[in-house]
């Protein structure tokens, strides 16, 4: 078995929020941490991430599992 992907973890968390896991929380504190260590961006862009990924537990889940997405196939 190899190393986990960026777009693997995320589905991971995703899952883990879908199901209110306890593991949720910290799953995506240690994704976004993983996000900002491999990809570059603004200051600004990573604000939104947080935002989107705390998002993953409310209303606005499926919009939001799907924004994080997309920066990792950048």
């Amino acid at each position: 078995m190899g190393a986990v992907t960026l777009e693997e973890a995320l589905q991971l968390v995703v899952l883990y929020a879908e199901q209110a896991d306890p593991r949720a929380e910290r799953a995506m504190v240690r994704w976004l941490g993983r996000l900002f260590s491999e990809k570059r961006m603004e200051l600004s862009l990573a604000a939104q991430c947080v935002e989107l990924v705390g998002a993953l537990r409310g209303p606005e889940a499926e919009r939001a599992a799907r924004a994080p997405g997309a920066l990792v196939s950048v």
